[in-house]
């Protein structure tokens, strides 16, 4: 949740653990302006060097095997892994 505390004059982010609503709050902190600025800016640059994205669909890459819509889910292996049977030749 985001608020803003017009008393103080503080944004609050109240967070919730999403695998156990009987815990109640599980973090609350209140900052300013430049504090919320500060905090956006890490935000985008911890999200840009997220997980690599896939080449054919742009989902992002985990550490195990991508099942692409592009390729129906259906490709076992990644496009450059393959060998074609002309390239024998």
């Amino acid at each position: 949740e985001l608020g803003y505390d017009e008393r103080r004059g503080r944004f609050v982010i109240v967070a919730h653990d999403l695998t156990d609503d009987d815990t109640g709050i599980t973090l609350r902190c209140r900052m300013t302006r430049e504090q919320a600025r500060e905090l956006s800016v890490d935000a985008v640059s911890v999200v840009s060097a997220g997980r690599p994205r896939c080449t054919m669909c742009g989902a992002p890459m985990g550490p195990g095997l991508h099942v692409c819509p592009q390729q129906n889910g259906h490709l076992p292996r990644a496009l450059a892994d393959l060998v074609l049977e002309d390239d024998d030749e």
